[in-house]
């Protein structure tokens, strides 16, 4: 939706008015209790467990708000997933395959806050997290101004995705790499071709 609002010819703001239709059915799905499955799933309270790691986040940052606890450092301060130990995917699990000793000794490394902004206060405290916040802004603002679409896409899609998950920490199996490539393409200097005789 963000790369046909900002694509460089002609803007389509008319695609934000699916935006505004599913805003005004969720208003009035919780105003009116209208029941409406699709809008009801979207605001359920259901976050798979999210809500506690946000938590121990949030403990872990007032640790150390101001520089945070430090990079790939945070893992031990989110209690709700660190307790389980190391853990593979879940089919090997399943399956019964563990955790190598030599591996177990990183597992808290792996850990994340499943929300890039409280992941990045937890380890980089207020400091780096302002840092994080320009960097994002500005390469969404530049992307926006050049309307590459696929520019767009990746950042203003990898900064949704940002809300559930860290998607945008490197080294990533999300993809976070193909992020910062975005943000190296966005803040690149355009330049404009001299007029020929």
């Amino acid at each position: 939706m963000a790369a046909l609002v900002f694509a460089r010819r002609g803007r389509q703001w008319w695609v934000l008015l699916p935006a505004a239709l599913i805003l005004a059915l969720a208003t009035l799905n919780t105003t009116l209790n209208i029941p409406f499955k699709p809008v009801e799933r979207l605001l359920n309270d259901q976050t798979s467990g999210r809500e506690f790691v946000w938590r121990d986040a949030v403990q872990g940052w007032q640790t150390s708000p101001v520089g945070g606890v430090g990079p790939y450092q945070g893992g031990p301060y989110l209690t709700y997933l660190f307790k389980d130990g190391c853990q593979l995917t879940p089919t090997l699990a399943r399956n019964d395959v563990a955790c190598p000793d030599g591996l177990s000794r990183w597992s808290s490394v792996w850990l994340i806050a499943h929300n890039a902004w409280l992941h990045w206060m937890l380890e980089t405290g207020v400091v780096g997290t302002l840092g994080l916040l320009s960097v994002m802004g500005y390469a969404l603002w530049r992307a926006a101004l050049m309307g590459d679409l696929l520019i767009v896409a990746v950042l203003y899609g990898f900064t949704a995705m940002n809300v559930v998950d860290v998607v945008i920490a490197v080294p990533s199996q999300h993809f976070a790499e193909l992020w910062w490539v975005g943000v190296g393409l966005s803040l690149r200097i355009r330049t404009i071709p001299a007029p020929t005789s």
